[in-house]
């Protein structure tokens, strides 16, 4: 679960049921594996650190998306299970890609 903020009110969602959160200007938009999205004011620095707790992964600095929906990284191009696409930028290409094949490595562990 995490805290959005939407003005002054806060709404809570279930982080394994969020595909992206992006921000336009002051607007963010949290979509949701279900195909759905709710429009917020709220900024990605404020929740940066408690959606990486949750396996979100920054892409570039407007967008952060959940690992576990990732299904393919190709040059800058990342594909989501949903058929999304999206921009990861040069910058942090390097790390989104090293933090998903941990991930995928750490899923694949047996259970102990």
């Amino acid at each position: 679960m995490c805290l959005f903020k939407n003005g002054c009110k806060w709404v809570k969602y279930d982080t394994e049921l969020i595909e992206t959160v992006e921000v336009y200007g002051h607007t963010m938009c949290v979509s949701f594996v279900n195909g759905e999205s709710k429009q917020l004011r709220d900024s990605i620095s404020r929740i940066e650190d408690e959606l990486k707790i949750h396996n979100f992964v920054k892409i570039n600095r407007s967008c952060m998306v959940n690992i576990d929906r990732i299904k393919n990284i190709k040059g800058c191009q990342l594909e989501l299970y949903s058929g999304k696409k999206m921009i990861v930028s040069m910058k942090r290409k390097p790390g989104v890609r090293k933090t998903w094949k941990e991930y995928l490595l750490y899923k694949s562990l047996p259970e102990k």
